[in-house]
């Protein structure tokens, strides 16, 4: 099982468009300004729900309908990603 779940927040809120990163071996969150904070991830998996998707698609209310799964994380600044 990958340790991280990384998805973009769009709730309302000071972590609105923040990267949410979730450790499950934790139980914690953290979230980064995309602005400011690039993140490095190894041995990914894309993860999704196509029926939520659709919904959302077709105007429903957003919710959680993907992410990415990662065993690692590795964080730096914007610049360190060009």
């Amino acid at each position: 099982m990958k340790r991280y779940r990384v998805r973009f927040h769009l709730a309302r809120g000071d972590n609105y468009m923040k990267w949410q990163v979730f450790d499950k071996q934790n139980n914690t969150k953290d979230y980064f300004d995309p602005e400011s904070k690039s993140l490095f991830m190894k041995n990914c998996e894309l993860g999704n729900h196509p029926a939520t998707a659709k919904k959302i698609y077709n105007g429903d209310n957003k919710t959680v309908c993907a992410w990415i799964s990662c065993e690692t994380i590795r964080r730096g600044t914007t610049k360190d990603s060009h």
